[in-house]
């Protein structure tokens, strides 16, 4: 019971202080901002997406594009949440909607005009951060610092993991490379949650060595951060990143044992989904509590939204699979295929190598159960990406990074493989000349 205390007491202390950061960045005054804001607004183009490579390839095209329209919304937020700086302002986040994002946000700066849409479902705590930035940079100066933050944080974790093995190390930074990581800095709508991630990946390596309940810490932080700063976008990787480093060490380490894993990540799932969900829930109910029960009915819409795309349930299970399998192909190397035929033939090899692999190199029940936790883990963006369909039909450009986990469990999977199979191939020839030898 103490302990559920201390735990609560960490999430309650964390959201408190997150809100309070948030409350006095709002208050801010704009005139701090406002050059900055009008230099930054030849930083987007008039399209509300827009793909960082446009070629010829509409893969390509689909797997970089940005959101300029959230940023947008975000910039415009900023600046009118400094309006009538209060608690009700923290809660609403309302902003300008007069014709386009662009236009809205430059009206909105030069004119004396109410915000006319609020924007309360979410916390927007990417705010904290870039009101402070835009004292000093432009948007695009701002685009440079991420990526020079995000950056650092992702060499430091993958020296980390160099450190611990070399193997993990190679497929995180090959599937980073997979889901076309260097997008995500230049999107503000994107960064968030990935700089979360890969805190928390180097969090869950530090405390590694201590007692498990460490871990409880670490999944409250990471599922109420995911909640306040992203923008519902690939959330789940903040939780299956420090989870598959869990696991792979305990293997490595020789500490895995199956019923004790499983335990350990229903456990952390509840905890992180707890943390998640509670916070949303404060929001809501705050923000219910301001703007009365018509704010019901805007929650029902959009959670219908997101989660069905208003399809009927049959048509509902047809279309996740179409989506599910159609995001596979904005990951790269599927991505720099231009003939879709030549892209399906390339994923039948794949796969027939990796059962071939499966089933010739993982010799013993332990490596199965090893591999299959891992999985289990990789399914949690699978499915979330199922469960809001209508969010990752509308949103594929971006929801596909979730693919994240079944990379890195695939890849391992064919590079633990090879190196068995190698190893098995040395030992056969290595017999096969003492035997000459002995002859």
């Amino acid at each position: 019971m103490k302990k559920i205390i201390k735990y609560i007491l960490f999430y309650l202390s964390l959201l408190f202080l997150l809100m309070l950061s948030q409350f006095i960045t709002i208050n801010i005054p704009n005139k701090y901002i406002k050059n900055n804001l009008i230099n930054s607004l030849d930083s987007f183009e008039d399209r509300n997406i827009t793909p960082l490579i446009d070629n010829d390839n509409k893969l390509i095209g689909n797997s970089t594009k940005v959101e300029n329209r959230t940023d947008l919304v975000t910039l415009n937020i900023i600046w009118n949440s400094n309006r009538n700086p209060n608690f009700k302002s923290l809660i609403l986040m309302k902003y300008l909607e007069i014709g386009s994002p662009k236009d809205s946000l430059k009206i909105s700066i030069e004119k004396d005009i109410e915000p006319n849409i609020e924007y309360s479902r979410y916390y927007h705590g990417g705010i904290i951060y870039l009101k402070l930035l835009l004292i000093l940079f432009n948007v695009n100066k701002i685009r440079i610092i991420n990526y020079i933050i995000l950056g650092l944080l992702t060499i430091y974790l993958l020296y980390l993991m160099y450190k611990k093995d070399k193997i993990l190390s190679l497929i995180t930074l090959l599937s980073l490379i997979s889901i076309n990581y260097f997008v995500v800095p230049y999107c503000f709508e994107y960064y968030f949650i990935f700089l979360i991630s890969i805190i928390m990946a180097i969090i869950s390596i530090k405390i590694y060595d201590k007692k498990d309940y460490y871990y409880n810490y670490l999944f409250i932080l990471s599922g109420l951060s995911a909640c306040y700063f992203d923008f519902l976008t690939c959330e789940t990787v903040s939780l299956m990143l420090p989870l598959f480093i869990k696991v792979y060490l305990d293997y490595k380490n020789k500490k895995f044992n199956y019923k004790k894993e499983i335990k350990f990540i229903i456990k952390s799932v509840i905890i992180w989904l707890l943390s998640y969900s509670i916070t949303y829930l404060i929001k809501w109910i705050i923000s219910l509590s301001i703007l009365g029960i018509e704010y019901l009915d805007k929650l029902k819409y959009n959670l219908e939204l997101r989660v069905t795309g208003f399809s009927k349930p049959i048509e509902n299970i047809w279309n996740i699979i179409i989506v599910l399998l159609d995001m596979m192909l904005y990951l790269t190397p599927f991505n720099l295929i231009k003939s879709y035929l030549g892209i399906i033939i390339t994923l039948i090899i794949i796969t027939l190598i990796i059962i071939t692999l499966i089933y010739i190199f993982l010799l013993n029940k332990q490596e199965k159960k090893y591999i299959s936790i891992l999985f289990i883990i990789s399914l949690i963006g699978i499915g979330r990406m199922s469960l809001l369909y209508g969010h990752s039909f509308q949103h594929y450009f971006f929801d596909y990074r979730a693919y994240i986990g079944l990379v890195m469990v695939l890849l391992l999977v064919i590079v633990e493989g090879v190196r068995n199979g190698y190893n098995n191939i040395n030992t056969m020839f290595k017999r096969r000349r003492n035997n000459r030898k002995s002859n």
